[in-house]
């Protein structure tokens, strides 16, 4: 498609290398003499001639303007729906709700039945569902639940047993003849068990402890661990191949490595291992034992291994091979996770969780046979008894819709999450029309809106294209939905009603977004921060942290894993994306991907350590940091071709007592925000700048549209005035507007393939600056009897998303009340126990900077579990600045973890 018309634009010139910058008033001066016809040198570059030639990209189509819930457009199917970054799910068969996060699966041999492990937030659970009439006919509540079942079915004697995580258990159930379950009873494992194989004749469980990096041999007939092996990474899945050696062995997927792990079992030893790539996940083996079949997420791959040789005799990427860079590599971000294999067809059955769906290939060579949809983010599949019925797990199934009021008894989008299991009849499936579609879905937001521009514009058609915009600014701030900062705008679809932190508190953001152009059809990728952070960093979050995040955020461990490397994708973040195409960049206060390096050069080498606090640091003022920025601009002519800049205020430290009151916090935060973008446009920067203001992810507060939907403005010359923009964009969606203006290639299949935000800029630039207005809300911090202030002094604020709690605390704190059907609001009314009653737990303490300076045990090796992530992330920090003396670092006291923190274990 050409563009719709063409304009003529007069550009300012380039400040010529090695001439000093211009003052604001020279350089506008200098447009304005441009404008009445002084033109550049003759060897100033064609995109900065006067009289350059722009294009006007056409108007958006509908479907480009599509909001994310149920689809009912060309096409449509039932159960389609639109997903963030305007993805469509188009589920193949049945789908059956099941709610929660479903992430396990496994079938009876002889019966029309599967059995489903359940690990939502809330929902913690094994479910019973009829293959024939597509129904959950039996659910049993869990302690706490997990990955990891295994089948134990021999004569008259039929088990279920199922990884219990952080209740240190693995649960039984005997299964009756009619397949229901009844409850046999647990064996106590610490170790957060996890994926387990069982031997024949059902004697002995072999479990995966995760968190313990062991593998357990279990006596099932006395529930004793009979002995343990420390294995030195999170082992996740169990195949038991009782053929291979003497005794046989067990081999083990390192979901927090690169290995697959072999056991030998007649010495108890670790035989070999395997590397393979980035957090290897799930691990069948054929009949004789003679071959595994593992698949590895972060590698975008599935391998077949020979056991006998320990060699992997075939690999085969997941994605389309049509979906690649400019080298015709496939683009990574597919996610293969679970798998089954159907030796009676030679058929192997992948699912492809980023994609949603599932892949085929065959058995022994891994040959591609095609690809069938399902619904959001499959996690595991496995094949029916009548060898015609697939049955795949999807994780997030059906999303989770409008969050009015903190949802329908809810108490946040977490919660809201709706999986389901998809039953698919590959018996009349046409799987050349079945694999066209999951393409299609997957092209779909490139394809929905698109143009072709050999001129100028400030967001070029294509790679290579022509733009007057040199410098992108990228301000990340923490946790809000659209209505809860913007539903009492008036332009932009918003809900007045949901408003938490308005105009008045908000006095920057909103004037920025009517004075330039925002988002109200913008969606966050992430539920949460964790993921949030990853999605601003990668433009994806791998299947590590999509699992781990839940543990998390139920207090379960694994704190902030996103920092480690387990929780990186292997292709990298954006940050060595830039270094790897020599563009230069300046990040401020991000510390996921701040460890990466790539050739030659670091993450950290890019990383202004003088920047007020360091990292995460909600206990310096967001003014102080915008401060610093501005004069970095102002007096030092610093502003890198890409700027990260982290302000999380926002955030907030809750209603503790003494802490700064979560308005203040917001009212800093925004302030920080003006004073950034007035620093930037009163400086010789502007005329080439583009600046986006985005939220990590949507966890605090309502709203009417979506729970994912969030905010996103972007200031610019080059952005229309009092512009909204409706197309569907995503966070991916600023990456390709990223990669597009400074003309770098995608970092992977999301950014390549998402909608560019094409339609809020212009070819007509308004070069007036934005100054910033003052806070309505000044320092003023909590007192004794502010709303949730004896919860709020149990949180722990210490580092990033330790708190799922606290969009309650400020829904309460702004209404009066804590969300209706929220824990705390039960507690209030006596429906639960007050955890406000329960005794101290045991709570480790960050380490001091002296004491990170001079120790050097293992990080983490101290302290509740749950915490040791992110505090080894910055012990490693510090000893980075202890062995490289000549680095200066603005380090400020982090705060504290409370001794008595609020329990999240349900």
């Amino acid at each position: 498609m050409t563009a719709d018309a063409t304009a003529t634009s007069t550009l300012p010139c380039r400040p010529k290398a090695g001439l000093p910058m211009l003052s604001i008033g020279a350089l506008l001066a200098l447009i304005a003499s441009s404008i009445f016809g002084a033109g550049c040198s003759d060897d100033d570059d064609d995109q900065n001639n006067n009289n350059a030639i722009f294009c006007a990209p056409p108007t958006p189509p509908a479907e480009a303007l599509r909001k994310m819930g149920p689809y009912d457009g060309p096409g449509a199917t039932p159960g389609a729906r639109v997903l963030a970054g305007n993805r469509l799910l188009t589920p193949e068969g049945d789908e059956v709700e099941v709610g929660g996060f479903p992430v396990d699966v496994r079938t009876h041999p002889t019966l029309p039945l599967a059995y489903v492990s359940n690990t939502g937030y809330r929902r913690r659970a094994v479910q019973v569902l009829d293959l024939d009439s597509g129904e959950v006919v039996q659910e049993i509540a869990r302690t706490e639940a997990f990955y990891g079942m295994a089948l134990a079915m021999t004569g008259d004697s039929s088990r279920l047993y199922m990884g219990g995580g952080d209740s240190g258990r693995v649960d039984a159930y005997d299964i009756g003849a009619d397949g229901l379950l009844t409850v046999a009873g647990y064996f106590s494992i610490d170790g957060f068990p996890a994926g387990m194989a069982a031997t024949e004749d059902g004697s002995t469980l072999y479990v995966a402890q995760f968190s313990g990096r062991t593998l357990a041999e279990v006596d099932t007939a006395t529930g004793e661990v009979l002995d343990t092996l420390n294995l030195g990474a999170g082992v996740y899945s169990v195949a038991l191949l009782p053929e291979r050696g003497a005794s046989g062995e067990v081999w083990l997927t390192a979901f927090q490595s690169d290995k697959v792990v072999i056991v030998d079992l007649a010495t108890w030893t670790v035989a070999a291992s395997i590397t393979l790539g980035g957090n290897p996940l799930a691990i069948h083996r054929s009949p004789d034992g003679g071959h595994v079949w593992v698949t590895v997420p972060d590698a975008d791959s599935v391998v077949r291994i020979d056991t006998q040789s320990r060699q992997v005799v075939a690999s085969e990427k997941v994605g389309e091979a049509s979906i690649a860079d400019g080298e015709n590599n496939p683009l990574p971000a597919s996610s293969p996770t679970g798998l089954w294999v159907d030796f009676a067809t030679n058929r192997l059955f992948v699912t492809r969780a980023a994609d949603n769906a599932v892949g085929l290939f065959e058995a022994d060579t891994l040959a591609p046979l095609g690809a069938i949809p399902v619904s959001w983010y499959p996690t595991a599949v496995a094949l029916a008894a009548d060898g015609e019925t697939l049955v795949v797990t999807n994780g997030k199934g059906l999303g989770t819709g409008p969050l009015l009021s903190y949802g329908f008894g809810a108490e946040s989008g977490k919660e809201s999450m709706t999986g389901t299991v998809s039953l698919v009849d590959l018996g009349n499936l046409d799987l050349a029309a079945a694999t066209a579609q999951v393409e299609e879905n997957v092209r779909r937001p490139d394809e929905v809106w698109s143009w072709s521009c050999d001129q100028t514009f400030p967001v070029p058609s294509h790679v290579g294209g022509r733009t007057p915009i040199e410098h992108i600014v990228l301000i990340v701030r923490e946790n809000k939905t659209y209505d809860t900062l913007f539903g009492d705008l008036e332009q932009g679809d918003g809900d007045p009603s949901l408003v938490l932190y308005g105009d008045h508190v908000t006095p920057n953001i909103h004037a920025l977004a009517r004075q330039f152009a925002h988002h109200d059809n913008f969606y966050d990728d992430s539920e949460c921060s964790v993921q949030g952070h990853l999605w601003l960093t990668a433009s994806f979050a791998n299947d590590y942290m999509e699992r781990i995040w839940l543990e998390d955020y139920r207090g379960n461990g694994f704190g902030t894993d996103a920092f480690m490397e387990q929780g990186q994708p292997d292709f990298g973040t954006f940050f060595t994306h830039l270094i790897r195409h020599g563009v230069d960049f300046t990040n401020y206060g991000e510390i996921v991907g701040a460890a990466g390096a790539c050739c030659g050069e670091t993450v950290m080498d890019h990383t202004d350590l003088e920047f007020p606090g360091g990292f995460y640091n909600t206990d310096v003022l967001d003014e102080e940091k915008a401060q610093y920025v501005a004069s970095q601009i102002r007096d030092q002519g610093i502003l890198a071709p890409f700027t990260f800049l982290l302000l999380p205020n926002d955030h907030t430290n809750g209603t503790s007592p003494g802490a700064l009151t979560p308005e203040s916090m917001i009212a800093d935060n925004d302030y920080a925000t003006g004073l950034v973008v007035e620093a930037i446009s009163h400086s010789e920067f502007w005329p080439r700048t583009a600046i986006f203001i985005v939220e990590d992810d949507p966890q605090i507060g309502a709203d009417h549209v979506e729970y994912h939907r969030s905010i996103c403005v972007v200031v610019s010359p080059w952005s229309k005035r009092g512009y909204v923009s409706s197309v569907h964009t995503s966070i991916p969606s600023l990456f390709r507007t990223f990669e597009l203006i400074l003309g770098i290639g995608p970092l992977n299949r999301y950014d390549a393939l998402a909608t560019p935000m094409w339609d809020v800029f212009t070819g007509t630039p308004d070069f007036t600056p934005y100054t910033a207005l003052p806070r309505n809300f000044p320092d003023s911090y909590n007192s004794e009897e502010a709303p949730g202030a004896a919860y709020s002094r149990r949180m722990d604020f210490s580092g990033p998303d330790r708190n799922p709690e606290l969009g309650d605390l400020l829904w309460w704190a702004s209404r009066g009340a804590p969300p209706e059907g929220s824990r705390m609001a039960r507690e209030l009314r006596g429906e639960l126990p007050s955890r406000l009653d329960e005794d101290p737990l045991e709570a480790g303490q960050a380490p001091s900077h002296d004491e990170a300076f001079d120790s050097d045990e293992e990080p983490g090796a101290n302290g509740r579990r749950g915490r040791d992530r992110y505090d080894a992330a910055w012990t490693s920090f510090y000893r980075y600045l202890r062995d490289n003396p000549e680095v200066e670092a603005d380090l400020r006291p982090r705060r504290r973890p409370p001794l008595r923190p609020l329990s999240q274990e349900w």
